[in-house]
Order: structure tokens, then C-alpha cells, then sequence
């Protein structure tokens, strides 16, 4: 999904004439921390609302507070990934959207890029858990997928970070399934350091029978 869309229709622009006690106003009615400042359809940059609501009865104008005014945008037709990437990097609560030329587009909330990410198909599927723990030389992801499609389940999501100091990966991977032993196991047999995994076979268990459960109430 691309940045056009998912911006919110009718979010509220703000321009560099409007006092800070608007913005607290916005502030207060939308919960969202940045407004897109707007003249004459250019976008100028992004303000953050936390100036107005630390002074909500102060009159000046955002134009006296330039230098806390936050740069860039994203294009309509960049990845949602790269709209998490960019509204991360700049601890942004609404991303800015604007054509190659400075022309504003819309608003993109970051709680509704959040809830997108949760619809997808890969994180509303139950599954388990594993972090492991790889050398940056040593990483492969297909060496890794094999070992997990070779006992009967499959990579639903995989999320790397890393570690410059230590020279190392730590990969998270969802799986397919609750039964964690088997996978967990070959990781181990083949070197990989597993630091965490939820659920263990008790766990697991219980999640089973509440879901069997919950089945059987659906049958009634």
C-alpha cells in the first residue's frame, strides 16, 4: 500500500499565521502531535504541536517558532515501509505527503500507518515466536527459511536488528505455527543461538485447549 493511500481525508492543515493556542486546539481535538503547515497549496514543513500545548493561551504565530518546524516529506507513491522509515527516523506522529515540487497532498497519521501493518494477513495469524541470535557474517535468510520449512511451518514475518558493537544480528521470525520445539531444536543443532521463544510446550498447550475451546463455543 502507498502513501496516497492511506492519508486521512480531511486532517486539518495549519498555516505559518496561526497562533499557538490554535494549535493546542487541534491538539486537543486530534491527539496527534504534528500538523502540516500549508500556504497557497505548498507544503512548508510540519509543526510540532507539543510548542502549543506546553503554552495553549499564547498568541504568537508558528512563523516565530521556524527553527522547531520539522523538513521533508514522502511522495504519494512511496511503500508504506518507507513511511514507517521516514515518521521512525523523525519521531513524527502524522506524515507529511507532497509532491516532488513541494505540493501538499495529504496527512498520513502513524497510528493509522500502525493499523494498517496490524491487518495484515501475516500479523492477525496466530504463531509463534523466535529470536535468534546471528553473527552478521554468518546470516542466511534461505538457510534460515529451510530450516523452518523443513519442520513443517512457514516464515510469517521477519524483523532484523543489529548489534555494530557485537557484530551481530538478532532476527526475529513469526511462524506458522504454535509448536515451537522442533523448529527451536534444528536451530540449535545447527549453531544458531536462540534467545528467546514464545510459546514454550506449556504454553502452547494452554493456547491450544483455549482455542479448541473457543471452537467449541462457536459449535453451540
Amino acid at each position: 500500500m502507498l502513501a496516497r493511500d492511506l492519508m486521512r481525508d480531511g486532517f486539518p492543515t495549519v498555516l505559518p499565521s496561526d497562533t499557538l493556542s490554535s494549535i493546542a486546539l487541534l491538539f486537543e481535538e486530534f491527539y496527534v502531535c504534528h500538523f502540516a503547515i500549508v500556504r497557497n497549496g505548498e507544503f512548508l514543513g510540519m509543526f510540532p504541536a507539543e510548542i502549543a500545548a506546553a503554552d495553549p493561551e499564547n498568541t504568537q504565530p508558528i512563523s516565530q517558532f521556524r527553527e522547531d518546524w520539522v523538513s521533508g516529506f514522502v511522495l504519494p507513491d512511496q511503500h508504506r515501509l518507507h513511511l514507517f522509515e521516514f515518521g521512525s527516523k523523525n519521531e513524527l506522529t502524522a506524515i507529511p505527503v507532497a509532491t516532488a515540487g513541494g505540493e501538499y497532498a495529504g496527512t498520513v497519521v502513524m497510528s493509522d500507518l500502525l493499523a494498517n501493518f496490524g491487518s495484515l494477513y501475516s500479523y492477525r495469524q496466530i504463531g509463534g515466536i523466535i529470536v535468534l541470535e546471528v553473527g552478521v557474517l554468518d546470516f542466511d535468510m534461505v538457510a534460515i527459511a529451510r530450516i523452518v520449512s523443513e519442520n513443517n511451518a512457514k516464515v510469517m514475518v521477519m524483523h532484523m536488528d543489529s548489534d555494530e558493537v557485537a557484530g551481530k544480528f538478532s532476527v526475529t521470525l513469526k511462524l506458522s505455527t504454535l509448536d515451537l520445539k522442533h523448529v527451536v531444536a534444528t536451530f540449535e543443532r545447527f549453531g544458531y543461538v536462540v534467545s528467546y521463544y514464545y510459546p514454550n510446550e506449556r504454553q502452547a498447550d494452554e493456547m491450544q485447549d483455549r482455542y479448541d475451546l473457543l471452537m467449541k463455543l462457536f459449535d453451540l
